[in-house]
């Protein structure tokens, strides 16, 4: 029998966060959030329900939901190693940049792994609500064969990386065939978490990859300093 490989990419998203609410377009949804982060608070307003993520009276930077994921979710062997190599292979193509190492974040790591879950799950390939991962940047990537699947934490990002060869560094800004090489390169960025999720349908096994980074790249107006093409 042939083996049939289908590779998908989606673009880098970050959001500031206005609020601490975090709103659900459905029930569904809401529950799934509930149960997988035992979230604290839910409101209605106009019949919509809302959940608090976070208590940004004395921190604004850490939420509190993330605090309680960095303690509660145990990852397994496979999991570290995840999220180790695409750690490696993200700092691999920084020095090549000559910008600094990123550093995994068990915060970044339990979200990006959960929502990569979700999406195999629901069978979905969208990025999530910025307000749920606290205005992290974010890549996806999705990978499907009818053969043996075998996705490392370094295959996602040596395909975000690849963009490169799309990138004008003498018009340096953002473009949608570039955004995730930009993402894995800006200098800012100081800390990132990986997370894996796998599903089987009709003959199908399905990769879902999620990176999540802190501070988020792509800031428009800020290319410039940011993105620096090769220096060795």
């Amino acid at each position: 029998m042939n083996t049939i490989t289908v590779l998908l990419l989606s673009l880098v998203c970050s959001a500031a966060v206005a609020s601490p609410f975090r709103s659900w377009n459905s029930k569904r949804e809401l529950n799934w959030w509930q149960q997988s982060y035992d979230l604290p608070e839910i409101r209605y307003l106009s019949g919509q329900p809302e959940v608090r993520l976070w208590n940004d009276e004395n921190d604004d930077d850490v939420s509190d939901l993330y605090q309680r994921l960095a303690m509660k979710r145990a990852f397994t062997s496979s999991q570290i190693k995840f999220q180790q190599d695409a750690l490696n292979k993200h700092n691999e193509y920084r020095r090549k940049h000559c910008v600094p190492s990123l550093t995994l974040n068990a915060n970044l790591n339990s979200i990006a792994q959960r929502y990569a879950e979700y999406l195999a799950q629901n069978n979905k390939f969208e990025h999530s609500d910025p307000k749920s991962r606290n205005g992290a940047g974010e890549n996806l990537y999705f990978f499907s064969t009818t053969g043996t699947l075998n996705v490392n934490g370094a295959d996602a990002v040596v395909s975000w990386y690849n963009e490169i060869k799309y990138y004008n560094f003498n018009k340096p800004g953002f473009s949608s065939q570039t955004g995730h090489f930009t993402q894995v390169v800006w200098k800012s960025t100081q800390t990132v978490g990986c997370g894996i999720g796998y599903a089987s349908r009709n003959g199908w096994n399905q990769a879902y990859v999620v990176c999540n980074y802190l501070p988020a790249g792509n800031v428009l107006g800020q290319f410039v300093q940011n993105v620096l093409p090769v220096c060795k």
